[in-house]
């Protein structure tokens, strides 16, 4: 039986906590709504949901809150014990919540046979299979008598049960079968059968199988079956074509520039040509050529001029494209001795730093269709602004990673940078050294003589069509080092090198000739010499002093007044011995003797070592020196063979200082000289590398250093 009284709260009770409102429930239904069914029978148990009345209630001497205190007081007079029950098992749980307003969505049945029989009619299309696999199915019969026994609690925890605890009340038996609402719990055997035979019907994803399962049947777990039996399906395997990518794998980077290339072909293009591209995988510089056709006969004269330019690469990428596949390509590659790496086939991706690029070429390409353009000038100056463009990837634009400096576009403002600092000092070194000897070389190969073509002198112009000079004179108005500006008589101004002039000749023959043997000496020459980078003086000597070349020119004086005197001499003071006939040269030949002691110090070593092998003297020594080879010998003919070196050091060097000495042989001359061919050359003809010349005091005048630095 069941009894329904409610009544509604009053204004202090709303205000009331939940433990005090279950209280005042109790005394509502025991004090007023059942009273006259509670008073004079035996003891009656009340079950409630709020676990702390159970202790209060139930304990005489527990201290209360007073208003609960006041609800027990209430029903003192029934003989009574509170338990605890969960809402869930507690029938009144249901009966205190609200219904529904609209009562016409309440399906009304008219007898619990008939719910049966539209049960029975459900199933009845798989009935006798389902019925089979039920009664041999040992889980699907225990669970089937946990329903019907109502056992949840005494089960809860067997995982055969555990997994419908959560549907337990919506779970019910029909027959031999199972059933959750309206769809069918088959048994465990038959569930994949199910499964594939819903997925089968249309061969449809995971989804919509799922769905049309779930109008059917129900079980726990049908969503992962589902999924392993759509996966799982070979004709859908073989019909569906998506794949999955891998997860990216980043390449290494190079260690330097030009190292490892990537390289492909974009086009044709509309006048049928291709382009290809090679992208730099260190700095990201990129390059583009163009061809007619993609043979490798076509790819060998692009590539070689890249390599001529940047040098032969370490490796190079590329897809297996026609020109990269052939015997003739592998060739290439053991000539040029680099690495062919191709990316693996139908994969561009793993060419994507070409690939990548291509876009930007074929972007240039559109533009210059719509602007009526040639695209190859639009794909040069992408280029350039790719090159001068920091790439996110490194920080720095592929210029400069690429050649050690900023790119000057000429299109945008600019300020000037303070320099970086120079990396390469030995570069300037053997720069400012080679130039010196092409400059020595070509001066005297070409006779080379120092212009004195100054602002105002009257000279004659080098003409090809007819006279070797012109016959019209002109006046030189300016001079800018090698430069000469001149405005002839007929009103033309015309500017040459200083070598396409000649000074117009208005002496006599007699004073020019004085004048040309007092002014083309040996020292004009050694003038001639260019002017190089103010940073090979690091290189070179230091200037001398000029008191000390006056003193050096005073101590020489006495012995050169019976000969020429010359008009320089080298910063220790030396003058030339034989002016206009042979000289000797001073550095190399006499440094050779000089180096003699050395030569014969390692035979002399080299002996010593011979006779302290203990094998090398038994077998080949014993006879010439007789006894044992103890290391006290060992240690004897070491020194003696120091004693040996220290001996002829000595006496060599003392034979070449006395030859240095003799009459015959003059000091060194006013230059340096290193190359053994001027050995024996007149003076006038030799030019050679002079780092420092001291001008003698002429009567009144003063003192006067040249260098070769010094002279452009």
């Amino acid at each position: 039986m069941c009894h329904v009284a409610n009544r509604a709260l009053t204004d202090v009770e709303t205000r009331y906590g939940q433990t005090e409102l279950e209280a005042a429930a109790i005394k509502f239904a025991c004090a007023d709504a059942l009273y006259k069914y509670l008073v004079g029978p035996p003891k009656f148990e009340i079950f409630t949901d709020c676990k702390p009345l159970v202790h209060l209630f139930n304990n005489p001497t527990s201290r209360a809150p007073l208003r609960i205190e006041r609800q027990i007081l209430a029903i003192q007079g029934l003989d009574y014990v509170v338990k605890y029950q969960k809402g869930v098992e507690n029938i009144a749980d249901y009966g205190s919540r609200h219904l529904t307003r609209r009562h016409d969505d309440i399906p009304m049945v008219k007898s619990v046979n008939e719910l049966e029989e539209g049960l029975r009619t459900f199933v009845s299309e798989d009935n006798e299979y389902l019925s089979r696999m039920a009664k041999d199915d040992n889980d699907y019969q225990f669970l089937k008598e946990v329903i019907q026994r109502n056992l949840w609690k005494k089960h809860g925890k067997d995982p055969r049960v555990s997994r419908f605890l959560g549907v337990a009340s919506d779970l019910s038996v029909v027959g031999e079968i199972i059933l959750c609402k309206d769809k069918v719990i088959p048994p465990l055997s038959s569930r994949r059968r199910f499964v594939e035979k819903a997925h089968k019907i249309g061969h449809s994803g995971e989804t919509r199988t799922l769905k049309l399962l779930q109008e059917k049947i129900w079980f726990p777990g049908i969503a992962k079956l589902c999924k392993e039996a759509v996966q799982n399906c070979q004709s859908c395997q073989v019909t569906h074509d998506r794949t999955y990518d891998e997860p990216l794998q980043s390449t290494s980077l190079p260690p330097g520039p030009w190292h490892t290339i990537s390289v492909d072909f974009k086009g044709p293009f509309k006048d049928g040509t291709y382009a290809l591209v090679g992208y730099d995988l260190y700095s990201r510089y990129p390059v583009v050529s163009y061809c007619r056709f993609t043979a490798f006969s076509c790819v060998k004269p692009i590539l070689d001029s890249w390599f001529s330019t940047f040098g032969t690469v370490k490796e190079l990428k590329s897809d297996r494209g026609p020109p990269f596949n052939g015997h003739e390509f592998s060739a290439y590659a053991r000539e040029r001795r680099f690495v062919h790496k191709p990316v693996k086939p139908r994969h561009p991706r793993g060419n994507g730093e070409a690939e990548k690029l291509m876009q930007n070429v074929k972007k240039m390409e559109r533009i210059g269709k719509q602007e009526r353009k040639k695209y190859r000038c639009l794909i040069e100056g992408m280029l350039n602004a790719y090159r001068a463009t920091p790439h996110p990837g490194t920080g720095k634009s592929p210029f400069k990673l690429m050649f050690g400096r900023k790119m000057r576009l000429g299109v945008l403002p600019e300020i000037s940078e303070t320099p970086e600092r120079d990396n390469h000092p030995e570069v300037r070194q053997n720069d400012a050294l080679y130039k010196l000897k092409s400059k020595r070389y070509h001066d005297k190969r070409r006779n080379v003589r120092k212009s004195r073509i100054a602002v105002g002198d009257k000279i004659l112009m080098k003409n090809k069509r007819t006279d070797p000079l012109s016959r019209i004179p002109g006046k030189v108005i300016n001079i800018r080092g090698n430069d000469v500006t001149a405005r002839f008589d007929d009103g033309k101004v015309f500017m040459r090198d200083k070598s396409h002039f000649k000074i117009v000749r208005e002496r006599s023959y007699v004073e020019e000739r004085e004048r040309v043997r007092g002014e083309q000496t040996f020292q004009d020459n050694i003038l001639n010499l260019s002017r190089i980078d103010q940073s090979t003086r690091d290189v070179l000597p230091d200037q001398i002093n000029r008191d000390e070349a006056d003193q050096l020119m005073n101590s020489h004086k006495s012995s050169t007044n019976n000969r020429k005197q010359p008009i320089y001499v080298t910063r220790r003071g030396r003058e030339p011995f034989l002016d206009e006939k042979l000289r000797i040269h001073d550095t190399c030949g006499v440094n050779n003797l000089h180096g003699m002691p050395a030569i014969l110090a390692g035979i002399a070593g080299a002996v010593a070592a011979k006779l302290a092998d203990e094998d090398d003297y038994k077998k080949s020594l014993s006879s010439v020196f007789p006894g044992n080879h103890s290391s006290s010998k060992r240690a004897g003919y070491q020194v003696l063979a120091l004693l040996i070196t220290l001996g002829i050091s000595i006496v060599s060097g003392a034979i070449t200082g006395f030859i240095v000495k003799q009459s015959v042989f003059d000091p060194p001359t006013r230059e340096q000289l290193y190359d053994d061919e001027d050995f024996w050359e007149v003076p006038d003809k030799v030019v050679s590398v002079d780092y420092e010349l001291v001008k003698k005091r002429e009567p009144g005048g003063e003192v006067e250093k040249t260098s070769a630095a010094d002279d452009s």
